[in-house]
């Protein structure tokens, strides 16, 4: 008995400055038709020529578009039971979606996308289709190291972890590493710098029983400061994390946060529409009426002299409560 394991086609060996792409597409589209007949689900396929001395960084998103078309006609062909989603950083959670859609299994590479709004959206998608596989995979919580490393701390082998210093050094990578790919630690290639291209694999601070977010992924401790970024930035999970961490923003106040995590504290407040908290927290006497009180004409790095004194002659951060009172409706917020 002949296995075909895969069928060789001329998909994609063409010039890129061709115009006319619905030739390929068809001939992908019959393609597929073979190897349903010959029951493979392996097909061969190859990028594009380029012009000659054409360079590759100014056809990219052409060739980005006339794959994802490709993967369009794919998607729909019945061939696919589970996809890797590798493709660049901005277009994970679009084709993570589309897979869930046609009722395909996806794993997402990291990160699960560049935007919150994304994110959030792919998830929602997943919930419609509990039929479908959905996850995502940090590869370092496989490694043997970190795992032995969590049980150690979880044990209390050791006693309460009070504070952790996390360092690096075995990933380090040299300019050439940067210089081998323009897109590489990119906001327009990556969404991000070294943020994005590297420590995605070192974050994994969620505390699921609490629903607040750790200092770090081999630490317990919960700071105020860690959560009010996550509610600023809208990075939490879900409706429950977000309760939670409001929860800690209602006991703690705009003064039991460090001074320069204020502006997360008030961005995350207008963005989830708290206006009774941002009015509350504006007027707060300990805060920037406090400031204001003690002659911070030359600003502080503190709500008072007592926490620090700072001899420079401004500081940004003393104009965040100016910035949200131009942002808002002032009318609502001080309404009688």
């Amino acid at each position: 008995m002949i296995v075909v394991w895969s069928i060789g086609s001329p998909i994609g060996k063409s010039d890129i400055e061709n115009k006319d792409f619905n030739e390929q597409l068809e001939k992908l589209k019959h393609t597929i038709e073979i190897a349903h007949e010959l029951e493979t689900e392996n097909i061969r396929m190859f990028s594009f020529w380029l012009p000659e001395n054409g360079k590759p960084e100014d056809y990219r998103a052409e060739v980005m578009e006339r794959l994802g078309q490709f993967l369009d006609v794919a998607k729909d062909s019945g061939l696919i039971e589970a996809c890797l989603v590798a493709v660049p950083h901005y277009e994970h959670a679009k084709y993570a979606m589309e897979c869930m859609k046609r009722g395909i299994h996806v794993m997402v590479e990291k990160p699960a996308g560049v935007f919150t709004k994304q994110v959030r959206e792919m998830n929602e998608e997943a919930e419609k289709h509990p039929e479908v596989v959905f996850g995502m995979m940090f590869n370092q919580r496989t490694n043997h190291i970190y795992r032995k490393m969590r049980e150690l701390v979880q044990s209390g082998e050791y006693g309460r972890i009070r504070r952790t210093n996390w360092i690096i050094t075995d990933w380090y990578r040299p300019q050439a590493y940067y210089d081998s790919g323009d897109w590489r630690a990119t906001w327009r290639g990556e969404g991000g710098g070294v943020l994005l291209n590297q420590c995605p694999h070192q974050l994994d601070f969620r505390n699921p029983e609490s629903h607040l977010y750790k200092d770090s992924s081999i630490s317990e401790h919960i700071s105020y400061i860690g959560n009010v970024y996550t509610y600023g930035f809208q990075l939490y999970k879900d409706e429950e994390d977000k309760s939670a961490i409001e929860k800690m923003i209602e006991s703690r106040g705009i003064t039991g946060v460090s001074f320069f995590g204020a502006f997360s504290l008030l961005c995350g407040l207008i963005r989830h529409q708290r206006f009774d908290w941002l009015k509350e927290f504006l007027l707060d006497e300990g805060a920037w009426i406090r400031m204001l009180r003690e002659d911070a004409t030359t600003t502080f790095e503190g709500w008072g002299k007592d926490a620090k004194t700072n001899a420079s002659l401004f500081h940004l951060t003393f104009s965040y409560a100016v910035i949200f009172l131009a942002d808002i409706d002032q009318g609502y917020l001080f309404e009688k």
